[in-house]
């Protein structure tokens, strides 16, 4: 059985498409966003936002490859994630009691469960392969935001320190 899922990792950054009917509009759950049983039908109700509860890891960037390998300064922790809401931004969050610095780097990292119907472009062929868009909204930082492994947008430069990062902010 084929596993239906794209994992999306996102080092600083929050992330929103266009909204359509409210009522029944899935929403991301303790890092989750599954589409497999819900009534939102993707080519008749259009995109879906990627709100909700995602993983987050302060002062901790998530190797794409795994998913509980992180890299910081100290090198191979392991972490649990914490959960936090996007959009929103770090400013409130709190981890063991103490507020997150307004300066740093984090990992938001998402996992997207597909119906298998929409994994192809025709079902009745599993060689055609169907194709997503990730949509970005202004992102005051710069970022890597990672689809099943892959880079598929860089903003800046991350970095561990404010010497390493090079921040960019584009209004699109």
């Amino acid at each position: 059985m084929r596993l239906t899922t794209l994992i999306l990792s996102i080092v600083l950054v929050f992330c929103t498409c266009k909204e359509s009917s409210v009522s029944k509009i899935p929403k991301v759950e303790k890092g989750i966003l599954d589409l497999r049983n819900t009534s939102w039908d993707l080519r008749k109700d259009g995109p879906v936002r990627l709100d909700g509860e995602w993983e987050f890891y302060w002062s901790e960037f998530i190797l794409p490859e795994s998913t509980k390998e992180i890299s910081n300064a100290n090198n191979k922790i392991k972490a649990d994630p914490k959960y936090i809401t996007v959009p929103s931004n770090w400013r409130n969050f709190m981890i063991n009691g103490k507020k997150v610095p307004d300066h740093g780097y984090a990992t938001y990292r998402v996992k997207i469960l597909l119906p298998q119907s929409l994994l192809t472009s025709d079902p009745t062929d599993p060689s055609s392969v169907q194709s997503f868009s990730l949509r970005l909204e202004n992102i005051g930082s710069s970022y890597q935001a990672y689809a099943n492994g892959k880079l598929v947008k860089t903003m800046g430069k991350v970095g561990f320190t404010k010497i390493q990062l090079k921040s960019i902010s584009i209004n699109k």
